[in-house]
């Protein structure tokens, strides 16, 4: 239950009739009855806002508002002018219309909660409640309750459980599914083995979604191509990379043993050289700043940690830190490089066995070995020919990012990261390098 909402209607107003006129009394202040005359004062009212009140105040135009007891619809106002007037809650309506929204139609409807009965029934056209109808089963005929358990025991063996089941025969369906979950008919996987005696069974011993690997049909995956005991590739010129053909020292004669009677740079604990030593009978200083460097051919895969050269002639004044050799790759990068050599080329004479500050583990292929020298008076190397800058015999039938012998860079005080093979220039110094 709640309050109802009185006045502020055109009808309730306090007002007083004087003579033959009716006169609105603004600030008049009135009480509440429960009856036109007599009867008992209503002293449990509400003003607009809520707070309580025992009596009513009509404002300054005479209007007067109020909420009166719960549950009352109707009162009586008295304003002390010889009479008591009806005053009826102006908010019936909204109530009438929530109880016609909210009521059960008498030709039926949805129950939103359960419905209370006042007891048990009576006559047969009562609702029973759940206790009546709890009490009659309990105390019903039992041979009507045992037949029916039986019956209902003997139909729940015949259903297919949702769980899964075993059919004792045919399941007939409406017709073909039409959804990727339905269950399909005899006839539509028939249509679909294209007139072949009906769906495939199996792939290569797979049944269900089959994803056929490379294992299933004894092939080779994809990623055995120049991998670990799998298969070559071939490069852009349809040939096996140098990398992927296997060792087979182990299996025939070493390679050093294919020079027969010539030394080679095994027989002289090297891997590589630029050529055999004993026909060099020249030396050249190298010119300051100038990266100079000699292509060496690597038969086959190595570590790499030293660098040798061969001096002459001793340097001297040498610049701190702007004396190095290192080696770069055919396309010009450097993979190693040695630590400063402006102490160890000032003897003459000298074998230079130069560590690299970290060996590399070096693929068969053509590599760079490349040296700068910076100081008064750069060291003297071994070279096989000093024929001058317009004769370069060691770069013979040889063009531009192929040379033998050249110069990569020049104004360089260390060995740069990288070189561009493709812009050095030709050297006529034919100079001695080996790697080991």
């Amino acid at each position: 239950m709640s309050r109802h909402l009185f006045g502020l209607s055109a009808a309730d107003l306090a007002m007083e009739k004087v003579g033959d006129e009716v006169r609105l009394r603004a600030g008049a202040v009135g009480t509440v009855w429960d009856s036109l005359v007599g009867g008992t004062q209503i002293t449990d009212l509400a003003d607009l806002s809520g707070n309580p009140i025992t009596q009513i105040t009509a404002d300054t135009e005479a209007a007067v508002g109020f909420y009166g007891p719960e549950g009352v619809s109707t009162v009586y106002a008295d304003f002390g002018y010889s009479r008591r007037f009806l005053m009826m809650a102006v908010d019936l309506g909204e109530q009438i219309d929530d109880l016609r929204l909210n009521k059960l139609d008498l030709t039926g409807g949805t129950m939103l909660g359960p419905i209370i009965t006042s007891g048990t029934p009576t006559a047969e056209d009562e609702v029973v409640n759940k206790a009546y109808a709890d009490t009659q089963v309990s105390v019903g005929d039992t041979a009507t309750l045992v037949s029916a358990k039986a019956y209902t025991d003997s139909q729940a063996g015949l259903k297919v459980s949702k769980a899964g089941d075993a059919m004792t025969g045919p399941l007939t369906l409406p017709g073909n599914p039409t959804n990727p979950l339905h269950a399909a008919t005899k006839q539509y996987v028939d249509s679909l083995g294209g007139g072949g005696g009906g769906a495939v069974a199996s792939v290569n011993g797979q049944t269900g979604v089959v994803n056929l690997t490379a294992a299933n049909i004894g092939a080779l995956a994809a990623t055995a191509r120049g991998a670990s005991n799998g298969v070559a590739s071939l490069d852009a010129g349809t040939k096996v990379p140098t990398a992927q053909i296997p060792d087979l020292t182990s299996t025939y004669l070493a390679f050093e043993d294919s020079w027969g009677n010539q030394w080679g740079p095994a027989d002289q604990g090297l891997k590589a050289w630029s050529y055999d030593p004993s026909v060099a009978g020249f030396s050249s200083a190298p010119v300051g700043g100038s990266v100079y460097m000699i292509r060496v051919k690597l038969r086959k895969a190595a570590t790499i940690s030293r660098i040798v050269m061969m001096t002459v002639a001793a340097g001297s004044g040498l610049t701190a830190n702007q004396n190095y050799a290192g080696l770069y790759t055919s396309s010009g990068t450097r993979v190693g490089v040695t630590a400063n050599q402006a102490s160890t080329w000032t003897t003459a004479n000298n074998t230079l066995s130069m560590n690299l500050t970290s060996p590399y583990s070096a693929a068969a292929g053509d590599y760079y070995v490349a040296f700068v020298s910076n100081g008064s008076t750069r060291p003297g190397f071994v070279c096989a020919t000093t024929l001058g800058a317009t004769r370069t015999p060691g770069n013979a039938n040889l063009s531009s990012g192929g040379y033998r012998y050249c110069i990569g860079a020049t104004g360089q005080t260390s060995l740069p990261s990288s070189l561009s093979i493709a812009s050095a220039t030709p050297d006529a110094n034919a100079y001695w390098v080996g790697l080991a």
